[in-house]
């Protein structure tokens, strides 16, 4: 029986050689395309070095202020870092990340004089060597000494340390030169992939080395740069922790009701909708490029809360599966033509809204909407 399928099947490909290569090839780069998502939804969503701690490690990296009809959104301050979060009692780790000019530009100056190279350096606190599972080929993580004290020490990986001193071994305790700066390296790490975005850099240096870590934005005490990481135990803790964030903005809004309000659009969240919220960051610069600056945390935190009201009806598990199949392609356009809106191309955004063939479902936002981003 399955002889004369086949014989069938092959006559019938002779009989038309064109179609039936065009049948073969496109099942077979549809089911290739299925495998390449398979596997991008793999890396970004399981767990894999260094976090392996995914399914309980939630995010919140960004804030909203809104004053005198204004309203600012950006990351927390270090005043706020210090009053509201690292003192919460339902994390078991709490770590921050400064996201300033040092953190998307910098430099080593390598001994040999071969010229300066880019590096991505990520400034945090050493909290975050607890929540991500780095393994430590020599030394260890700097410490909350080298982080109050403001001790020019790093982290590297076993790449760099092979580029800057020819090996990864016995390099604890020499130095090089980042931005002009020396720094003593404390401890070498296996390298990760840069598919790892959360935790993924070359050198890891404590946030207290730049200048400016303290400073605040736009005359708001708590606004600022920082990004913040939670790692819980079990989702109870997650709900907990919710609601003892939600708790420090009730009384923050009582306080200072003729001031500022804060809110956090439901944050901190899960890994995997933060993953695809990052997903609509690349995908926003793509489409309206530096301009979307002013629009991009905005966008993130919109699909967030389409993400969540998804999560109530099917339930955590199942909803990151169902969500993928049935309604991120469309709320991913939607998204994307807010973008173009914010990049101020009129005919663009029309088009877009007509391949969508929908109308926007989230308020949209202009320039005097966001001070700074």
């Amino acid at each position: 029986m399955v002889k004369n399928y086949l014989k069938q099947a092959y006559e019938l490909m002779k009989q038309n050689p064109l179609f039936s290569t065009l049948y073969v090839v496109g099942t077979g780069l549809a089911i290739a395309m299925t495998m390449i998502m398979a596997i991008v939804y793999y890396v970004k969503i399981a767990p894999v070095y260094p976090e392996t701690n995914r399914k309980h490690t939630l995010y919140l990296d960004a804030s909203q202020f809104k004053k005198e009809k204004r309203s600012y959104q950006s990351g927390v301050s270090y005043r706020a870092l210090q009053e509201w979060f690292y003192p919460l009692k339902n994390a078991s780790a709490v770590s921050a990340a400064l996201m300033d000019n040092m953190s998307e530009n910098s430099y080593i100056q390598p001994a040999d004089r071969s010229g300066d190279f880019e590096v991505a350096a990520k400034l945090t606190d050493p909290e975050f060597f607890r929540i991500y599972s780095f393994y430590f080929q020599e030394g260890k993580a700097f410490t909350h000494s080298d982080l109050e004290s403001r001790i020019h020490t790093a982290v590297i990986t076993e790449d760099l340390a092979r580029r800057l001193f020819g090996t990864a071994e016995g390099v604890v305790g020499r130095s090089f030169s980042l931005n002009y700066i020396d720094y003593r390296v404390c401890g070498v790490v296996r390298s990760a992939s840069y598919l790892t975005p959360h935790s993924y850099a070359q050198v890891y240096v404590p946030y207290s080395v730049s200048p400016g870590y303290r400073d605040s934005m736009w005359n708001l005490a708590y606004l600022g740069r920082f990004e913040i990481t939670f790692l819980v135990e079990d989702n109870a803790q997650a709900d907990a922790l919710h609601a003892e964030i939600d708790e420090i903005v009730r009384k923050e809004n009582l306080i200072h009701p003729d001031d500022w309000t804060v809110g956090f659009w439901e944050q901190p969240t899960p890994h995997e909708a933060h993953a695809d919220q990052l997903q609509i960051d690349q995908d926003a610069e793509k489409i309206g490029g530096s301009h979307v600056k002013y629009g991009r945390r905005f966008l993130r935190l919109a699909r967030t809360r389409y993400l969540h009201s998804a999560e109530r009806y099917v339930g955590l598990h199942l909803g990151h599966y169902l969500r993928e199949v049935f309604d991120v392609v469309r709320l991913e356009l939607l998204l994307l033509e807010n973008a173009v809106y914010l990049a101020c191309d009129a005919r663009l955004y029309r088009h877009c809204r007509g391949l969508v063939g929908v109308e926007l479902q989230v308020p949209r936002i202009g320039h005097d909407m966001c001070a700074d981003v």
